[in-house]
Protein backbone atom coordinates (compact mmCIF):
# COMPACT_ATOMS: atom_id res chain seq x y z
CA UNK A 1 0.00 0.00 0.00
CA UNK A 2 0.97 3.41 -0.75
CA UNK A 3 0.37 6.67 1.33
CA UNK A 4 0.65 10.00 0.18
CA UNK A 5 0.73 13.30 2.31
CA UNK A 6 -1.15 16.57 1.20
CA UNK A 7 2.04 19.44 0.39
CA UNK A 8 2.13 22.99 -0.15
CA UNK A 9 5.69 23.81 -1.55
CA UNK A 10 5.30 27.71 -2.02
CA UNK A 11 3.87 28.48 1.04
CA UNK A 12 5.67 30.92 3.72
CA UNK A 13 3.81 29.53 6.65
CA UNK A 14 4.89 27.36 8.75
CA UNK A 15 1.21 26.27 9.87
CA UNK A 16 1.13 24.80 6.24
CA UNK A 17 3.65 22.44 6.88
CA UNK A 18 2.47 21.56 10.36
CA UNK A 19 -0.59 20.30 9.48
CA UNK A 20 0.86 17.97 6.49
CA UNK A 21 3.25 16.78 9.39
CA UNK A 22 0.62 15.68 11.66
CA UNK A 23 -1.35 14.04 8.77
CA UNK A 24 2.16 11.88 8.31
CA UNK A 25 2.15 11.14 11.80
CA UNK A 26 -1.05 9.12 11.22
CA UNK A 27 0.20 7.22 8.35
CA UNK A 28 1.99 3.74 7.82
CA UNK A 29 4.47 5.83 6.07
CA UNK A 30 4.66 8.14 3.57
CA UNK A 31 5.57 7.43 -0.14
CA UNK A 32 4.14 10.81 -2.12
CA UNK A 33 3.82 14.43 -1.14
CA UNK A 34 1.40 15.44 -3.51
CA UNK A 35 1.60 19.19 -3.95
CA UNK A 36 -1.66 21.34 -3.11
CA UNK A 37 -2.62 23.47 -5.75
CA UNK A 38 -2.08 20.63 -8.36
CA UNK A 39 -4.18 17.77 -6.86
CA UNK A 40 -5.64 16.94 -10.22
CA UNK A 41 -2.78 16.18 -12.42
CA UNK A 42 -0.96 13.56 -9.83
CA UNK A 43 -0.28 10.70 -10.97
CA UNK A 44 1.79 7.37 -8.80
CA UNK A 45 4.54 5.99 -10.46
CA UNK A 46 3.38 1.86 -9.31
CA UNK A 47 0.10 2.47 -10.88
CA UNK A 48 -1.81 1.99 -8.01
CA UNK A 49 -4.22 4.44 -6.31
CA UNK A 50 -2.14 6.14 -3.66
CA UNK A 51 -3.62 6.35 0.25
CA UNK A 52 -4.31 10.02 1.18
CA UNK A 53 -5.40 12.02 4.31
CA UNK A 54 -7.07 14.84 2.20
CA UNK A 55 -6.74 17.82 4.57
CA UNK A 56 -5.81 21.54 5.04
CA UNK A 57 -6.85 24.72 3.04
CA UNK A 58 -8.08 24.03 -0.21
CA UNK A 59 -7.18 26.00 -2.11
CA UNK A 60 -5.70 29.11 -4.28
CA UNK A 61 -6.20 27.67 -7.81
CA UNK A 62 -9.67 25.97 -8.09
CA UNK A 63 -9.19 25.20 -11.56
CA UNK A 64 -6.88 22.29 -9.83
CA UNK A 65 -9.85 20.54 -8.82
CA UNK A 66 -11.32 17.30 -8.07
CA UNK A 67 -8.06 15.52 -6.99
CA UNK A 68 -6.77 12.99 -9.09
CA UNK A 69 -8.40 9.60 -9.70
CA UNK A 70 -4.93 7.92 -8.41
CA UNK A 71 -5.73 9.34 -5.20
CA UNK A 72 -7.69 7.04 -2.90
CA UNK A 73 -9.44 10.01 -0.29
CA UNK A 74 -10.30 10.25 3.01
CA UNK A 75 -11.55 13.43 3.20
CA UNK A 76 -10.75 15.08 6.83
CA UNK A 77 -9.98 18.01 8.32
CA UNK A 78 -11.08 20.50 5.22
CA UNK A 79 -11.33 23.92 4.90
CA UNK A 80 -12.79 25.67 1.66
CA UNK A 81 -12.63 29.79 0.87
CA UNK A 82 -15.75 30.59 -1.02
CA UNK A 83 -13.13 33.05 -2.28
CA UNK A 84 -10.19 32.60 -4.75
CA UNK A 85 -7.50 34.23 -6.97
CA UNK A 86 -9.56 33.05 -10.48
CA UNK A 87 -13.09 33.91 -9.20
CA UNK A 88 -14.27 30.54 -9.55
CA UNK A 89 -15.83 30.56 -5.80
CA UNK A 90 -18.15 27.41 -5.61
CA UNK A 91 -18.44 26.52 -9.63
CA UNK A 92 -16.16 24.26 -8.87
CA UNK A 93 -18.05 21.87 -7.22
CA UNK A 94 -20.70 21.97 -9.73
CA UNK A 95 -21.11 18.60 -11.14
CA UNK A 96 -17.96 16.38 -11.64
CA UNK A 97 -16.63 19.17 -9.06
CA UNK A 98 -18.36 17.32 -6.10
CA UNK A 99 -19.06 13.53 -7.98
CA UNK A 100 -15.70 12.20 -5.42
CA UNK A 101 -16.68 14.43 -2.48
CA UNK A 102 -20.49 12.53 -2.44
CA UNK A 103 -18.97 9.19 -2.82
CA UNK A 104 -17.20 10.12 0.56
CA UNK A 105 -19.56 11.71 2.43
CA UNK A 106 -19.43 12.49 5.19
CA UNK A 107 -16.47 14.96 3.79
CA UNK A 108 -14.75 16.13 7.64
CA UNK A 109 -14.94 19.95 7.41
CA UNK A 110 -11.97 21.67 9.87
CA UNK A 111 -14.78 24.26 10.77
CA UNK A 112 -18.24 25.37 10.55
CA UNK A 113 -17.71 28.00 7.57
CA UNK A 114 -16.73 25.07 5.56
CA UNK A 115 -19.84 22.68 6.47
CA UNK A 116 -21.72 25.61 5.13
CA UNK A 117 -19.94 26.22 2.24
CA UNK A 118 -20.74 22.46 1.09
CA UNK A 119 -23.73 21.91 2.95
CA UNK A 120 -25.21 24.44 0.39
CA UNK A 121 -23.63 22.66 -2.56
CA UNK A 122 -25.44 19.52 -0.67
CA UNK A 123 -22.71 17.82 0.26
CA UNK A 124 -22.85 15.86 3.52
CA UNK A 125 -20.40 16.75 6.34
CA UNK A 126 -19.11 15.94 9.56
CA UNK A 127 -16.97 18.41 11.70
CA UNK A 128 -14.03 17.46 12.33
CA UNK A 129 -11.52 19.97 13.58
CA UNK A 130 -8.04 20.28 12.58
CA UNK A 131 -5.88 16.94 12.39
CA UNK A 132 -3.15 18.75 14.55
CA UNK A 133 -5.44 17.81 17.84
CA UNK A 134 -3.52 14.24 17.06
CA UNK A 135 -0.11 15.68 17.93
CA UNK A 136 1.13 14.31 21.09
CA UNK A 137 4.09 15.80 23.58
CA UNK A 138 7.20 13.43 22.20
CA UNK A 139 9.93 15.53 21.68
CA UNK A 140 12.51 16.17 23.74
CA UNK A 141 12.00 17.98 27.29
CA UNK A 142 14.09 20.73 28.74
CA UNK A 143 14.63 22.83 32.07
CA UNK A 144 14.59 26.25 30.25
CA UNK A 145 11.44 28.09 31.85
CA UNK A 146 9.94 31.11 29.22
CA UNK A 147 6.44 31.91 27.27
CA UNK A 148 6.18 31.54 24.09
CA UNK A 149 4.69 34.49 22.04
CA UNK A 150 3.67 33.55 18.83
CA UNK A 151 2.95 36.10 16.32
CA UNK A 152 1.08 38.68 18.88
CA UNK A 153 1.50 42.53 18.53
CA UNK A 154 4.14 44.55 20.54
CA UNK A 155 1.67 46.03 23.07
CA UNK A 156 0.57 42.35 24.31
CA UNK A 157 4.88 41.34 24.87
CA UNK A 158 5.25 45.17 26.35
CA UNK A 159 1.59 43.94 28.71
CA UNK A 160 3.87 41.04 30.14
CA UNK A 161 7.03 42.68 30.76
CA UNK A 162 5.45 45.04 33.07
CA UNK A 163 3.00 42.55 34.76
CA UNK A 164 5.27 39.66 34.85
CA UNK A 165 8.88 41.41 35.14
CA UNK A 166 11.16 38.39 35.84
CA UNK A 167 9.26 35.80 32.93
CA UNK A 168 11.49 34.99 30.35
CA UNK A 169 10.08 35.27 26.89
CA UNK A 170 10.85 33.92 23.67
CA UNK A 171 9.39 34.88 20.54
CA UNK A 172 8.70 33.27 17.45
CA UNK A 173 6.87 33.81 13.92
CA UNK A 174 4.80 31.64 11.76
CA UNK A 175 5.48 33.23 8.61
CA UNK A 176 8.26 34.48 6.75
CA UNK A 177 10.86 34.21 4.13
CA UNK A 178 13.52 32.26 6.73
CA UNK A 179 10.50 30.41 8.38
CA UNK A 180 10.00 27.87 5.32
CA UNK A 181 12.66 27.30 2.94
CA UNK A 182 10.76 26.47 0.27
CA UNK A 183 13.83 24.80 -1.24
CA UNK A 184 14.21 22.26 1.23
CA UNK A 185 13.21 18.44 0.98
CA UNK A 186 10.31 17.62 2.70
CA UNK A 187 12.56 15.80 5.42
CA UNK A 188 14.14 18.77 6.16
CA UNK A 189 10.69 20.84 6.56
CA UNK A 190 9.36 18.28 9.06
CA UNK A 191 12.32 18.37 11.21
CA UNK A 192 11.73 22.13 10.73
CA UNK A 193 8.12 21.67 11.82
CA UNK A 194 9.51 19.31 15.21
CA UNK A 195 11.60 22.15 16.44
CA UNK A 196 9.04 24.70 16.39
CA UNK A 197 6.42 22.09 18.30
CA UNK A 198 9.41 21.15 20.48
CA UNK A 199 9.32 24.88 21.49
CA UNK A 200 5.62 25.01 21.72
CA UNK A 201 5.54 21.36 24.04
CA UNK A 202 8.59 23.05 26.55
CA UNK A 203 7.06 26.27 27.22
CA UNK A 204 5.13 27.12 30.29
CA UNK A 205 2.37 28.90 28.11
CA UNK A 206 1.49 29.81 24.65
CA UNK A 207 0.24 32.99 23.72
CA UNK A 208 -0.92 33.32 20.14
CA UNK A 209 -3.00 34.39 16.74
CA UNK A 210 -2.44 31.33 14.82
CA UNK A 211 -4.73 28.85 14.87
CA UNK A 212 -2.09 25.94 13.84
CA UNK A 213 -0.35 27.34 16.55
CA UNK A 214 -3.13 27.00 19.40
CA UNK A 215 -4.75 23.68 18.22
CA UNK A 216 -1.38 21.33 18.44
CA UNK A 217 -0.55 23.25 21.78
CA UNK A 218 -4.09 21.44 23.07
CA UNK A 219 -2.51 17.96 22.17
CA UNK A 220 0.92 18.82 23.76
CA UNK A 221 -0.72 19.80 26.52
CA UNK A 222 1.10 23.04 26.91
CA UNK A 223 -1.20 25.70 28.48
CA UNK A 224 -2.89 28.36 25.61
CA UNK A 225 -4.43 31.30 25.05
CA UNK A 226 -5.75 32.33 21.48
CA UNK A 227 -5.96 36.45 20.76
CA UNK A 228 -8.62 36.51 18.03
CA UNK A 229 -9.29 40.07 16.76
CA UNK A 230 -12.20 41.01 14.11
CA UNK A 231 -9.53 41.97 11.77
CA UNK A 232 -8.26 39.08 11.30
CA UNK A 233 -8.37 37.29 7.58
CA UNK A 234 -10.55 34.88 7.09
CA UNK A 235 -12.12 35.02 10.60
CA UNK A 236 -14.45 31.83 9.43
CA UNK A 237 -11.51 29.96 9.79
CA UNK A 238 -11.53 29.50 13.40
CA UNK A 239 -15.35 29.30 13.25
CA UNK A 240 -15.64 26.12 16.07
CA UNK A 241 -12.46 26.05 16.51
CA UNK A 242 -12.31 28.66 18.92
CA UNK A 243 -13.87 27.01 21.72
CA UNK A 244 -11.45 24.47 22.21
CA UNK A 245 -9.27 26.92 23.13
CA UNK A 246 -9.04 29.40 25.95
CA UNK A 247 -8.98 32.83 24.39
CA UNK A 248 -9.54 36.23 24.04
CA UNK A 249 -9.24 39.68 22.16
CA UNK A 250 -5.94 41.73 22.38
CA UNK A 251 -7.88 44.66 24.29
CA UNK A 252 -9.19 42.77 26.83
CA UNK A 253 -5.98 41.00 27.27
CA UNK A 254 -3.74 43.70 28.01
CA UNK A 255 -6.70 45.46 30.00
CA UNK A 256 -6.14 42.27 32.01
CA UNK A 257 -9.64 41.55 31.20
CA UNK A 258 -8.96 37.70 30.31
CA UNK A 259 -8.31 35.10 33.10
CA UNK A 260 -4.76 33.68 31.86
CA UNK A 261 -2.34 33.99 34.89
CA UNK A 262 1.01 33.61 32.90
CA UNK A 263 2.84 32.48 36.66
CA UNK A 264 0.09 29.70 37.00
CA UNK A 265 -1.25 28.62 33.62
CA UNK A 266 -4.41 27.60 33.37
CA UNK A 267 -5.16 23.69 31.88
CA UNK A 268 -6.10 23.75 28.42
CA UNK A 269 -9.78 23.14 27.81
CA UNK A 270 -10.70 18.86 26.63
CA UNK A 271 -13.15 19.61 24.93
CA UNK A 272 -10.59 18.57 21.90
CA UNK A 273 -10.22 15.21 22.84
CA UNK A 274 -13.68 14.29 21.07
CA UNK A 275 -12.11 15.90 17.92
CA UNK A 276 -9.32 13.84 18.39
CA UNK A 277 -10.33 10.65 18.96
CA UNK A 278 -12.93 10.63 15.78
CA UNK A 279 -10.34 11.84 14.05
CA UNK A 280 -7.87 8.29 15.38
CA UNK A 281 -10.72 5.79 14.48
CA UNK A 282 -11.32 7.53 10.89
CA UNK A 283 -8.20 7.10 9.70
CA UNK A 284 -7.71 3.65 11.39
CA UNK A 285 -10.73 2.44 9.35
CA UNK A 286 -9.42 4.01 6.44
CA UNK A 287 -6.05 2.43 6.87
CA UNK A 288 -7.99 -1.18 7.43
CA UNK A 289 -10.30 -0.49 4.37
CA UNK A 290 -7.78 0.19 2.28
CA UNK A 291 -5.80 -2.73 2.73
CA UNK A 292 -8.92 -4.88 2.35
CA UNK A 293 -9.85 -3.61 -1.24
CA UNK A 294 -6.45 -2.97 -3.14
CA UNK A 295 -7.87 -4.11 -6.04
CA UNK A 296 -10.73 -1.46 -5.85
CA UNK A 297 -8.07 1.09 -5.35
CA UNK A 298 -6.30 -0.19 -8.49
CA UNK A 299 -9.78 0.40 -10.73
CA UNK A 300 -9.86 3.62 -8.81
CA UNK A 301 -6.04 3.95 -10.47
CA UNK A 302 -7.16 2.89 -13.94
CA UNK A 303 -10.16 5.54 -14.21
CA UNK A 304 -7.02 8.29 -13.91
CA UNK A 305 -6.84 8.00 -18.12
CA UNK A 306 -10.41 6.41 -18.71
CA UNK A 307 -11.72 9.79 -17.04
CA UNK A 308 -8.89 12.02 -18.28
CA UNK A 309 -11.37 13.62 -21.15
CA UNK A 310 -14.52 14.12 -19.44
CA UNK A 311 -12.31 15.81 -16.84
CA UNK A 312 -10.71 18.24 -19.24
CA UNK A 313 -13.93 19.29 -21.08
CA UNK A 314 -15.41 19.69 -17.33
CA UNK A 315 -12.53 22.40 -16.75
CA UNK A 316 -13.25 23.79 -20.06
CA UNK A 317 -16.78 23.89 -19.21
CA UNK A 318 -15.69 26.05 -15.94
CA UNK A 319 -12.88 27.94 -17.80
CA UNK A 320 -15.86 28.89 -20.33
CA UNK A 321 -18.03 29.93 -17.39
CA UNK A 322 -15.21 31.76 -16.13
CA UNK A 323 -14.11 33.81 -19.15
CA UNK A 324 -17.83 34.80 -19.53
CA UNK A 325 -17.91 36.00 -15.78
CA UNK A 326 -14.99 37.57 -16.67
CA UNK A 327 -16.50 39.49 -19.55
CA UNK A 328 -18.92 40.37 -17.21
CA UNK A 329 -16.90 41.88 -14.64
CA UNK A 330 -14.69 43.66 -17.68
CA UNK A 331 -17.72 45.11 -18.70
CA UNK A 332 -18.28 46.40 -14.99
CA UNK A 333 -14.83 47.50 -14.77
CA UNK A 334 -15.05 49.41 -18.28
CA UNK A 335 -18.49 51.13 -16.79
CA UNK A 336 -17.17 51.91 -13.79
CA UNK A 337 -14.16 53.55 -15.56
CA UNK A 338 -16.34 55.52 -17.91
CA UNK A 339 -17.35 56.68 -14.51
CA UNK A 340 -14.30 57.01 -13.24
CA UNK A 341 -13.44 59.67 -16.00
CA UNK A 342 -16.29 61.55 -15.44
CA UNK A 343 -15.29 61.85 -12.12
CA UNK A 344 -11.56 62.93 -12.81
CA UNK A 345 -12.76 65.53 -15.11
CA UNK A 346 -15.40 66.77 -12.28
CA UNK A 347 -12.13 66.43 -9.70
CA UNK A 348 -9.96 68.55 -12.04
CA UNK A 349 -12.67 71.07 -13.07
CA UNK A 350 -13.11 71.46 -8.74
CA UNK A 351 -9.58 71.61 -7.90
CA UNK A 352 -9.19 74.50 -10.80
CA UNK A 353 -11.89 76.07 -8.99
CA UNK A 354 -10.17 75.43 -5.47
CA UNK A 355 -6.74 77.06 -6.88
CA UNK A 356 -8.94 79.90 -7.51
CA UNK A 357 -10.94 79.55 -4.04
CA UNK A 358 -7.46 78.51 -2.60
CA UNK A 359 -6.10 82.27 -3.79
CA UNK A 360 -8.81 84.23 -2.50
CA UNK A 361 -7.86 82.29 0.75
CA UNK A 362 -4.68 83.07 1.25
CA UNK A 363 -5.39 86.78 0.41
CA UNK A 364 -8.23 86.12 3.54
CA UNK A 365 -5.47 84.36 5.50
CA UNK A 366 -3.14 87.02 5.12
CA UNK A 367 -5.75 89.71 6.16
CA UNK A 368 -6.58 87.75 9.42
CA UNK A 369 -3.09 87.30 10.81
CA UNK A 370 -2.39 90.58 10.38
CA UNK A 371 -5.82 90.99 12.35
CA UNK A 372 -4.67 88.58 14.91
CA UNK A 373 -1.77 90.05 15.00
CA UNK A 374 -3.47 93.19 15.96
CA UNK A 375 -5.70 90.96 18.40
CA UNK A 376 -2.89 89.23 19.80
CA UNK A 377 -1.37 93.34 20.60
CA UNK A 378 -4.69 93.78 22.38
CA UNK A 379 -4.70 90.74 24.06
CA UNK A 380 -0.87 91.36 25.61
CA UNK A 381 -2.33 94.80 26.51
CA UNK A 382 -5.59 93.27 28.34
CA UNK A 383 -3.62 90.41 29.55
CA UNK A 384 -1.15 93.55 31.27
CA UNK A 385 -4.42 94.82 32.31
CA UNK A 386 -5.71 91.79 33.78
CA UNK A 387 -2.70 91.23 35.77
CA UNK A 388 -3.25 94.60 37.20
CA UNK A 389 -6.55 93.75 38.25
CA UNK A 390 -6.00 90.40 39.41
CA UNK A 391 -3.60 92.31 42.36
CA UNK A 392 -6.47 95.01 43.23
CA UNK A 393 -8.58 92.29 43.00
CA UNK A 394 -6.18 90.52 45.89
CA UNK A 395 -5.64 93.57 47.93
CA UNK A 396 -9.71 94.29 47.71
CA UNK A 397 -9.94 90.50 48.91
CA UNK A 398 -7.16 91.10 51.66
CA UNK A 399 -9.56 94.39 52.67
CA UNK A 400 -12.32 92.27 52.22
CA UNK A 401 -11.06 89.72 54.80
CA UNK A 402 -9.78 93.21 57.40
CA UNK A 403 -13.40 94.00 57.21
CA UNK A 404 -15.10 90.52 57.74
CA UNK A 405 -12.77 90.00 60.94
CA UNK A 406 -13.94 93.30 61.88
CA UNK A 407 -17.37 92.66 61.42
CA UNK A 408 -16.97 89.36 63.03
CA UNK A 409 -15.55 90.83 66.04
CA UNK A 410 -18.34 93.46 66.04
CA UNK A 411 -21.04 90.74 65.68
CA UNK A 412 -19.49 89.35 68.79
CA UNK A 413 -19.54 92.41 70.49
CA UNK A 414 -23.40 92.91 69.00
CA UNK A 415 -24.04 89.91 70.86
CA UNK A 416 -22.50 90.41 73.90
CA UNK A 417 -23.83 93.81 74.50
CA UNK A 418 -27.58 91.98 73.07
CA UNK A 419 -26.67 89.71 76.26
CA UNK A 420 -25.98 92.88 78.70
CA UNK A 421 -28.95 94.59 77.26
CA UNK A 422 -31.42 91.60 78.05
CA UNK A 423 -29.52 91.38 81.63
CA UNK A 424 -30.42 95.13 82.31
CA UNK A 425 -33.89 94.94 80.82
CA UNK A 426 -34.47 92.12 82.99
CA UNK A 427 -33.33 93.94 86.09
CA UNK A 428 -35.23 97.09 85.14
CA UNK A 429 -38.39 95.07 84.99
CA UNK A 430 -37.41 93.65 88.66
CA UNK A 431 -36.84 97.59 89.60
CA UNK A 432 -40.09 98.34 88.07
CA UNK A 433 -41.58 95.74 90.24
CA UNK A 434 -39.81 97.02 93.48
CA UNK A 435 -41.47 100.56 92.23
CA UNK A 436 -44.94 99.78 91.92
CA UNK A 437 -44.29 97.79 95.18
CA UNK A 438 -43.46 101.02 96.77
CA UNK A 439 -46.01 103.41 95.19
CA UNK A 440 -48.23 100.99 96.86
CA UNK A 441 -46.69 101.57 99.64
CA UNK A 442 -46.20 105.17 99.95
CA UNK A 443 -50.12 105.31 98.75
CA UNK A 444 -50.62 103.14 101.82
CA UNK A 445 -48.47 105.75 104.18
CA UNK A 446 -49.85 109.04 102.38
CA UNK A 447 -53.74 107.50 103.62
CA UNK A 448 -52.43 106.55 107.18
CA UNK A 449 -50.95 110.23 107.50
CA UNK A 450 -53.77 111.60 106.34
CA UNK A 451 -56.03 109.37 109.02
CA UNK A 452 -53.11 110.49 111.16
CA UNK A 453 -53.38 113.91 110.47
CA UNK A 454 -57.19 114.21 110.89
CA UNK A 455 -57.74 112.01 114.48
CA UNK A 456 -54.75 115.00 115.50
CA UNK A 457 -57.33 117.62 114.20
CA UNK A 458 -59.83 115.61 115.83
CA UNK A 459 -57.30 115.89 119.17
CA UNK A 460 -57.10 119.50 118.77
CA UNK A 461 -60.06 119.92 118.39
CA UNK A 462 -60.61 118.06 121.64
CA UNK A 463 -57.89 119.82 123.76
CA UNK A 464 -59.30 123.17 122.22
CA UNK A 465 -62.63 122.30 123.63
CA UNK A 466 -61.76 120.79 126.82
CA UNK A 467 -58.81 123.76 127.57
CA UNK A 468 -61.67 125.96 126.84
CA UNK A 469 -64.20 124.41 128.87
CA UNK A 470 -61.35 124.46 131.97
CA UNK A 471 -60.94 127.84 131.07
CA UNK A 472 -63.99 128.38 131.85
CA UNK A 473 -64.95 126.14 134.24
CA UNK A 474 -62.37 126.78 136.67
CA UNK A 475 -63.01 130.08 137.15
CA UNK A 476 -66.89 129.31 137.76
CA UNK A 477 -65.56 126.72 140.78
CA UNK A 478 -63.70 129.51 141.68
CA UNK A 479 -65.97 131.86 141.85
CA UNK A 480 -68.19 128.85 144.08
CA UNK A 481 -65.51 127.88 146.43
CA UNK A 482 -64.58 131.49 147.19
CA UNK A 483 -68.67 131.85 147.39
CA UNK A 484 -68.14 128.91 150.04
CA UNK A 485 -65.71 131.06 151.75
Amino acid sequence: MKYGVIVYKKTKNIGDDIQSYAAAQLLPQVDYYIEREHLDVFRSNEQEAVNVIVNGWMMYNKLGWPISPCINPLYLSMHFWENDALGVNDLFLQGLGSEDLRKHEPVGCRDKETQQFLEKAGIKTWLSGCVTLTLTAKYPRNNDKYICLVDVPDSVETYIKNRYPGIKIHKVYHEGEKVVLQENTWQERFINVEKYLEIYQNAQAVITSRLHCALPCLGLETPVLLLLDDDIAEQGRFDGLEDLVLHGSVEKFINGNVQFDLENPPQNLKKYHTYRDRIFQEVEMFIKNSSLHREKLKERYEKYDSEWEKRALWKDEQITRLMHSAIIQWNERHNNLEELQKGKNWLEEQYYNFKNDNSRLISAQQKIQAENQELLDKNARLQITNSNLKTQVKEKILQNDELNNQIFLLENSNADLKIRHNILNQKIAELQEKKDELNTCNSFLVRQNEKYYQSIEELKNSISWKIGWVITAIPRKIVKLLKKF
